[in-house]
């Protein structure tokens, strides 16, 4: 065996061992209240962020939006509410929402909130998540995975198009005067 075949296959075995692994605990709904809380400010965040638009119109548009597609809390069907368990520690890394979608006879998945908490992340915990996310769509007949990012979140970016997903398409604004 070559030496340089022999770095190769090592380094992907290291790799392999280092990858973390992650479980899915369903959420309380203390949890839930958390999780609620947080989708809606980062939703407020990103939005104003992005779009410019006045803080007080933008909280009551994704209190509204949030309510609307969880009319029933973590409860409302063919929506996806976990916390993100870490298998070697047992904390709690982060969160995952996603949605079954069926339309024209078609599933797929929508992934709502994928979120590994600040002082997790950068450690392999998204890349996991993501993989078990799409085993769960397929579990439920998914055919495609979808998901929405913010233009200005280059992280979350990178991940995305590193683990295959690709662009389908922009929200572009323009404020009038």
């Amino acid at each position: 065996m070559n030496i340089l075949f022999s770095f190769i296959l090592l380094f992907a075995i290291g790799l392999h061992a280092n990858a973390k692994k992650v479980t899915l605990k369903e959420m309380d709904d203390e949890s839930f209240k958390a999780l609620k809380a947080r989708f809606i400010e980062g939703s407020i965040e990103n939005v104003v962020k992005n779009d410019k638009d006045p803080e007080p119109q933008v909280r009551s548009k994704e209190i509204a939006e949030f309510l609307g597609i969880l009319p029933l809390g973590a409860q409302t069907p063919n929506n996806y509410i976990f916390d993100v368990i870490a298998v070697d520690s047992g904390k709690k890394v982060g969160t995952l929402w996603y949605m079954r979608i069926i339309e024209d006879d078609q599933t797929e998945g929508f992934l709502y909130d994928i979120r590994i908490f600040e002082e997790f992340q950068n450690k392999g915990y998204g890349t996991a998540l993501l993989k078990i996310y799409e085993e769960k769509a397929k579990e439920f007949g998914a055919k495609k995975v979808r998901l929405h990012v913010f233009g200005h979140n280059q992280g979350a970016k990178k991940l995305y198009t590193r683990e295959g997903f690709f662009l389908t398409g922009y929200n572009m604004a323009k404020n009038l005067k």
